[in-house]
């Protein structure tokens, strides 16, 4: 059960992330503040990536600290 209730979190947590990239991209793009447009472009990409990977996203993610740090 929590884990259907974790999942549903994390999938209603990427569709924010989308619309405020969404957003603060536009305004960026209208203000023509190009930097902050790509920074928010790839700050979001990776957070939606976290959000709709699920947990083999996690899980790789993990993987690969442990094998930085050697545990």
């Amino acid at each position: 059960m929590f884990q259907h209730a974790a999942q549903w979190i994390l999938q209603q947590a990427g569709w924010v992330i989308v619309a405020a990239v969404v957003v603060v991209g536009l305004i960026a793009f209208f203000q023509r503040r190009f930097m902050q447009l790509i920074a928010t472009i790839i700050v979001g990409a990776l957070l939606s990536v976290f959000a709709f990977g699920g947990e083999s996203t996690m899980e790789s993610l993990a993987n690969t600290f442990k094998t930085i740090l050697g545990i």
